[in-house]
């Protein structure tokens, strides 16, 4: 467990091993995000993309690399982001779940 007295140090707060962004995140439209959007805060949500990461989260035994505050429990991660798609499907929502491995 990482020291959290002084948070800014951390890497997930700019500390460390944080990088900057290399593109805004419009840059980065069509190639890392999908083109999407809202033109609203509260109207019906009718679909929802979730990414299903696997073992990938696993790659770093440091997760200051990654920009993490603590190492994640894959097992954990997978079964919320399968709960989140439960949930939306039962109220309505088409729901799509990416699967993709990379290191």
């Amino acid at each position: 467990m990482p020291d959290r007295s002084q948070p800014l140090n951390l890497s997930a707060y700019g500390g460390g091993s944080w990088s900057p962004r290399k593109q805004s995140i419009t840059e980065e439209l069509g190639s890392v995000w999908a083109q999407c959007g809202i033109n609203s805060e509260c109207s019906r949500l009718r679909t929802v993309l979730l990414h299903r990461p696997g073992n990938s989260l696993a790659a770093s035994e440091n997760p200051a690399t990654q920009k993490f505050l603590e190492e994640l429990g894959v097992n954990c991660v997978t079964v919320e982001v399968d709960e989140l798609g439960k949930a939306a499907g039962a109220i309505g929502c088409l729901t799509g779940v990416l699967h993709r491995e990379s290191v």
